[in-house]
């Protein structure tokens, strides 16, 4: 076999196992993606909104559906055709319960659709709609986490390079020269080679940890949002002239564990206890949505402020390191250079 030949098939091999590589790391995603239990907050979002402006003008909710599966990242087409089909069939399933079957939401997010239909359908509206939130623009995502994100990710990697590729060449000049590294070198030297000696351990460590974060926010958010959509059903309810007993009811839908709790509460006609277990502190109905509504502002307060603190804190958190090291290598030039001229 020529030179020629044998080159061919080396570039072929590595084009091949290459692809191979990406087929299946694309392939374990995609599972990893359909069996993965959590709901990403942006596609739940825009399912809610294009479900409740269907209903709210009178179309087939399946239609929405439909609309959606060009929008969606996998697994969604694959469970919309499942809630679609359900929808569909000669006999029906509610909404809620199609979109449970087909896993389209989180259990807990349908707890409480389960209490806005058995309110009604306006009721239903206004949870589909409480689920939706604000409308997030192309704009506002590319002006906000977007560039801290993109800073965060350049920074990470300058600072990985000058610790792989910088720090071990002055390691080694300063042992040919029989000096000691500076303490501020040398102490990022150690950690350097430790993170690199115990990587199978530490890289692990730290996906996990965010995983774990990630979940713990999620799950978080998630009962945050309940908590405002129970509230939300609650003042839509009361003034649609819906009883205590009904709104008990309702509620008794998404809260199983305090069912006994709420029917009490709901034959006895009070609304503060109702409102108590909902998760609010509120005595009349304009009590509670002067309340709900001041919380739902300080949380999109609070959220607006941690987005500028984020923003300004990443890119300096990690200009530290970068800092470090430059303070470093100018330390140990140096002590290089008036070496030389002692020498000299």
């Amino acid at each position: 076999m020529s030179i020629y030949a044998f080159g061919m098939f080396t570039v072929v091999v590595a084009v091949g196992y290459a692809l191979a590589i990406v087929i299946a790391l694309q392939a374990a995603w995609a599972i990893l993606r359909l069996l993965s239990p959590v709901h990403p907050r942006d596609a739940v979002r825009q399912i809610a909104a294009a479900l409740a402006d269907a209903l709210r003008h009178q179309r087939l909710a399946s239609d929405a559906l439909i609309a959606l599966q060009s929008q969606l990242r996998w697994p969604y087409p694959f469970r919309l055709r499942r809630a679609i089909a359900a929808l569909v069939r000669p006999e029906p399933l509610p909404l809620v319960e199609a979109l449970a079957r087909a896993n389209l939401m989180p259990p807990s997010v349908l707890a409480t659709g389960r209490s806005a239909a058995a309110s009604g359908l306006p009721a239903q509206i206004r949870w589909l709609e409480a689920l939706a939130g604000p409308v997030r623009t192309r704009a506002g995502l590319s002006g906000g986490s977007s560039t801290c994100i993109a800073t965060a990710l350049l920074l990470a990697w300058a600072v990985a390079f000058l610790s792989v590729a910088v720090l071990p060449k002055f390691d080694m000049i300063f042992r040919d020269l029989g000096m000691r590294l500076p303490p501020l070198l040398a102490g990022m030297t150690a950690f350097t080679w430790f993170c690199v000696r115990w990587s199978g351990i530490v890289g692990p460590a730290v996906m996990a940890t965010a995983l774990l974060a990630i979940r713990a926010w999620t799950t978080w958010a998630w009962r945050r949002d309940q908590r405002f959509a129970r509230g939300t059903l609650l003042v839509g309810g009361a003034a649609d002239g819906c009883s205590e007993p009904e709104l008990a009811v309702a509620l008794a839908e998404s809260l199983t564990g305090r069912r006994e709790a709420l029917i009490a509460a709901g034959e006895r006609g009070d609304f503060p206890a109702l409102a108590r277990l909902a998760g609010w502190r509120a005595s009349t109905p304009e009590q509670l949505a002067e309340r709900v509504e001041h919380a739902r502002w300080c949380e999109q307060r609070w959220r607006t402020r941690a987005q500028v603190v984020g923003q300004m804190l990443m890119p300096l958190l990690l200009a530290v390191p970068v800092g470090l090291l430059t303070i470093g290598i100018f330390q140990a030039l140096t002590n290089i250079i008036v070496l030389l001229a002692e020498s000299s």
